[in-house]
């Protein structure tokens, strides 16, 4: 009796991206770092709030003011024409967003410029209309389409272009740092693969974890330092969402750059 036989299966344009993606990621050597936080406060003035921001927008605005106040976050490191670093002078968000793309569910990236300086309402109602406005109308989106358009070389040259030679192309193109969530299905991702500096996660119990491109923290390395951080991190939080009594420069005491 003959076996029956499968079919090929074309890449989409979405996931011709996240197979690029993935494999200029799988260059860049990571470090892994990951904290417990206590964020009753902050869970309680959101639950106070009216609107109730999304916690996507809380920690993207929180890391946005901790990547004000250390350039090192809004450093990247670039090897052509010589190895060197470019720092950006403003931090600019890519946060993965879900979208349904023909047929099947497709991973976007959508970016927030200086989210430090958006409202919280601002943020969530902006991050909002990434997930239901037309793939077609949102930059990001757009770009991503018609890059993975390209023959599979041409398209691996304009990433190594874009992540290599030009630093504010680069920006451009990819943003300071990444955010990718899971806590709606309960889970958190190990270790998402990202060309970034640094990406964040978190899951539904607020261990939160970033990743760290290890050629760019030779001097320092970002680790969240002791018990008396708790706080701190509390305090990182509590600031992006502008209750009572906070204080934007305890924001960034909850990620510490000690010597090593």
């Amino acid at each position: 009796m003959s076996q029956p036989a499968g079919r090929n299966v074309p890449l989409s344009l979405p996931r011709r991206f996240i197979c690029d993606l993935v494999h200029f990621a799988h260059q860049i050597p990571t470090v892994p770092v990951q904290r417990r936080m206590n964020l009753a406060t902050v869970v309680g003035a959101r639950q106070a709030a009216e609107p109730r921001p999304g916690w996507p927008a809380i920690f993207a605005k929180a890391y946005a003011i901790v990547a004000a106040a250390y350039p090192e976050l809004r450093r990247a490191y670039l090897p052509f024409p010589w190895p060197h670093l470019y720092e950006h002078p403003v931090s600019v968000a890519s946060i993965a967003i879900e979208r349904r793309f023909g047929d099947e569910d497709a991973v976007f990236f959508a970016h927030l410029r200086k989210p430090e300086e958006w409202s919280l309402t601002e943020l969530d109602s902006k991050l909002r209309q990434f997930k239901e406005q037309p793939i077609e109308q949102v930059a990001s989106f757009r770009r991503a389409l018609l890059i993975s358009r390209f023959p599979w070389p041409l398209r691996r040259l304009l990433w190594r272009i874009g992540l290599s030679v030009l630093g504010r192309k680069r920006v451009h193109f990819f943003g300071t740092f990444g955010m990718s969530v899971y806590a709606s299905l309960g889970a958190a991702s190990l270790h998402p693969l990202s060309p970034l500096t640094s990406t964040l996660n978190y899951g539904v119990s607020f261990t939160i974890t970033a990743f760290w491109m290890a050629r760019q923290w030779r001097g320092r390395w970002p680790t969240w330092n002791g018990s008396s951080h708790a706080r701190s991190s509390t305090n990182c939080a509590t600031s992006a969402a502008r209750l009572p009594h906070s204080n934007s420069e305890t924001c960034a005491k909850a990620w510490h750059f000690p010597r090593v």
